[in-house]
């Protein structure tokens, strides 16, 4: 074995390890052992010779990072008593203190730091798998093949879950806290779903790579049954899953995905147009749709639909706004806009609505964190569809990342290991530069011209 060989398959297997062993928060241990590996993951992608210079992207996520880690960390610096307590939102906090008799200590901008740095642990599976593919140039193809042959393995253990007839019953189950459907890795029918979404344009590239490798000569029947295939799977487990997410965004990221296929099949506008207003209407149903409440199953249930959570979060974010109640703080701070007279046995600990719950907890430095990311998605969604070398691996990227940010609007997608490592390595994908045709890996479908002078 070559010496650098774990440059080839390291990320690809840690990738999968995420996907399969982060599946919830209830994991106590599986997610400290993938935290471990992350720390051993990131000294060795920083430590290790770079494959090739870092392109603009990556310069810039990485420095989107940096001040993530900034803000972060001023959260967590003790203040004097007679900062903190002038901070909006803090009163209740010293309220608190003088009620039980003590003296008020140095606090930090975070209500709860201890939460803050809880939530900094769970970020790091994802930031390995970032920062291993922007340091060391990976197998694309390998790192789509790990998230189709991990969906394939989750669909296959949700039909052994519905059919064993639920949590409390089947020995399929992962986590004994699940919805009582096909939730693969997963406790959360929701998140198995963000997954299966993701997989579709993933599925449709790998399908469309092998068929322009295949050129015109070679019969593309078994290609299309593969991809066909592909995507029976996943739609299968979309329908074993019966996430209201997953049903309503899977038809605009199908239509999206057909953008990948040979252009000579002229779609790509009528697909371009359909996507966006199927997306625009997944969006508005998703909005005004009721959180089911499920006790029984554990999960995270709420006696308000979406419009009420979002409405006492944003009350929350004028009572604390600029600095924020900190980061991973949500659940805590949460209860103070509920009557006590409504309080029930289930409770409300996401804002199903990651944008608002980042401002919530971020402040003002939150909005500005997704501002600055959204311009950098942006561009780099309109580089990677305009260069002609882009690989169908990086523009299957593109979907993925819009469908998660789109499923953001109504849930918390990324609140896992398992997912946020996706989002990383499809911003991973999206960073890399773009391949040259001779290097044959993967290239873009596209007829070379060639003109003769004279």
């Amino acid at each position: 074995m070559k010496l650098e060989s774990p440059r080839r398959w390291l990320v690809p297997v840690f990738f999968i390890a995420c996907i399969v062993l982060g599946g919830s928060a209830q994991g106590i241990w599986l997610n400290m052992a993938l935290q471990l590996a992350a720390l051993g993951l990131l000294a060795w992608a920083l430590l290790s010779r770079r494959s090739d210079e870092l392109t603009s992207a990556s310069r810039q996520l990485l420095i989107l990072l940096a001040l993530t880690a900034v803000v972060i960390a001023l959260q967590l610096i003790p203040l004097p008593t007679e900062v903190w307590t002038a901070l909006p939102g803090r009163e209740p906090v010293a309220t608190g203190y003088r009620a039980l008799g003590y003296s008020l200590p140095n606090l930090p901008l975070s209500l709860t730091p201890y939460e803050t740095v809880s939530t900094i642990l769970v970020l790091l599976p994802a930031l390995a798998v970032l920062v291993g593919i922007l340091r060391i140039r990976q197998r694309e193809s390998w790192l789509a093949a790990a998230l189709l042959l991990a969906t394939v393995a989750a669909v296959l253990l949700g039909a052994l879950q519905v059919a064993g007839g639920g949590p409390t019953r089947s020995p399929w189950y992962l986590y004994p806290l699940s919805n009582n459907r096909a939730v693969g890795f997963f406790a959360n029918s929701n998140h198995m779903g963000s997954m299966l979404l993701v997989s579709i344009p993933f599925a449709m590239a790998v399908f469309a790579s092998f068929a322009s490798r295949a050129g015109k000569r070679s019969p593309r029947g078994g290609l299309i049954a593969i991809g066909g295939a592909a995507l029976a799977v996943i739609a299968t487990g979309v329908a074993l899953n019966r996430s209201l997410a997953a049903a309503g965004l899977a038809i605009p990221v199908l239509l999206f995905s057909t953008l990948l296929l040979p252009a000579t099949l002229n779609i790509r506008r009528l697909a371009l147009v359909t996507g966006t207003l199927a997306l625009v209407g997944s969006v508005i149903v998703l909005s005004g749709s009721p959180i089911a409440a499920d006790a029984a199953a554990g999960n995270i249930a709420s006696i308000e639909s979406r419009a009420g959570i979002w409405e006492s979060t944003v009350e929350l974010i004028r009572q604390t706004f600029p600095f924020g109640s900190g980061l991973g703080s949500f659940d805590s701070v949460y209860p103070l806009t509920e009557a006590p007279a409504q309080v029930r046995q289930t409770y409300v600990n996401h804002a199903h609505n990651d944008y608002l719950q980042i401002v919530l907890e971020l402040g003002i430095a939150g909005i500005f964190l997704l501002l600055l990311f959204l311009i950098w998605w942006v561009v780099q969604v309109v580089a990677v569809w305009r260069s002609p070398l882009s690989t169908h691996y990086a523009r299957a990227a593109t979907i993925a990342t819009a469908a998660v940010l789109a499923h953001s609007i109504v849930d918390y997608p990324l609140r896992t290991a398992a997912m946020s490592a996706i989002f990383a390595m499809c911003l991973g994908l999206m960073s890399q530069p773009r391949r040259e045709r001779q290097s044959g890996d993967d290239p873009q479908a596209r007829p070379t011209k060639h003109v003769t002078l004279g």
